[in-house]
């Protein structure tokens, strides 16, 4: 049946935001992307390579961000081929039916570059870059997209990066907390766009 994570929108930038009603997210299959084009949007993108172990790690960071946020994220496998999105996207339409799920969910990886060395000391910096891709399960039509990219770098190096030093301990992150950075501020923005625009997405 996949994994169920249940969590849910709940903004807490500032101040504490009560729980909205139960969202059920359904997860397609993570796509490994080693071209400059997204096979779901088209945009260009920077891909660079992307380690073994990525495809875990990122499964673990969006563990960890889904049950922050108490959403219900559950993960399905369907059985098409390869890079087939019209398959896979018409194969979550029908769990989505079964399992009452607003939207469809579909993360592209296109960079896991791990960092190389320790916390304190790293002669290569983590890189992690990826879309999240958000579909109505109604009709499958796409509702929204967030993207990140990013490697780190040294704070003498950029100035403007001193709140992110100072929330890291001023050290060097994992490819994986990397992603949850990214993952937590796309997660964010989704839950403030659906606020406003939940309505007419299900429309």
């Amino acid at each position: 049946m996949g994994l169920l994570f249940i969590f849910q929108c709940a903004l807490t930038r500032e101040k504490e935001v009560k729980p909205e009603k139960n969202l059920v997210l359904l997860q397609l299959p993570l796509q490994l992307v080693y071209k400059d084009i997204c096979p779901v949007c088209g945009k260009e993108i920077l891909p660079c390579q992307i380690e073994p172990e990525a495809g875990v790690d990122f499964a673990n960071a969006l563990e960890k961000i889904a049950q922050k946020y108490r959403i219900n994220l559950i993960e399905i496998k369907p059985s098409c081929p390869e890079k087939d999105f019209d398959c896979l996207l018409k194969a979550g339409k029908e769990w989505a039916k079964r399992n009452r799920a607003e939207y469809i969910l579909v993360p592209v990886l296109f960079c896991w570059q791990e960092r190389k060395g320790t916390s304190f000391s790293a002669s290569q910096p983590a890189r992690v870059g990826f879309h999240l891709h958000f579909f109505s399960a109604r009709n499958g039509e796409g509702l929204w997209q967030g993207e990140f990219l990013e490697e780190q770098v040294p704070l003498s190096e950029n100035l403007l990066e001193i709140d992110k030093f100072i929330k890291r301990g001023g050290r060097w992150v994992t490819a994986q907390e990397l992603a949850e950075e990214g993952l937590e501020r796309i997660f964010q923005d989704f839950c403030k766009w659906r606020e406003v625009n939940a309505g007419n997405s299900l429309n």
